[in-house]
């Protein structure tokens, strides 16, 4: 932020939901990030194309919004789960995943995950 009266940049909101009306109408309004909080890559997909009809009907470039997508892991042997679930995601058309570890996981098991997620690439 700057202060003295000059522009002010926009803070980067991510908005998280699945809401087809208000929900994704707000986020093609304001979000930089639109997150969904499916589990179902299917409907993710065909709520990707809600929110682009919500951004053409407000005049949004919808390429300006990064859509994201939520992923657990439990922090051990799951790599070939978790990279098969991550290429259904990219599939469905997330731009990025966001990977909830839990608290035990071992620092190893990050450059095992990196490893494996580099496949995708």
């Amino acid at each position: 932020w700057k202060d003295g009266g000059q522009s002010q940049a926009a803070l980067p909101i991510t908005i998280g939901g699945n809401g087809r009306k208000r929900t994704l109408r707000t986020a093609a309004r304001f979000a930089a990030e639109w997150n969904a909080t499916i589990q179902d890559p299917v409907e993710y997909a065909e709520l990707k194309g809600v929110l682009a009809d919500h951004c053409a009907a407000v005049g949004r470039d919808f390429s300006e919004i990064t859509c994201s997508c939520l992923l657990r892991s439990d922090g051990e042997g799951d790599l070939d789960r978790l990279v098969a679930a991550l290429a259904q995601w990219r599939d469905a058309g997330a731009d990025l995943a966001v990977i909830g570890l839990p608290l035990h996981a071992k620092p190893e098991f990050l450059g095992a995950l990196a490893e494996a997620v580099g496949t995708l690439a």
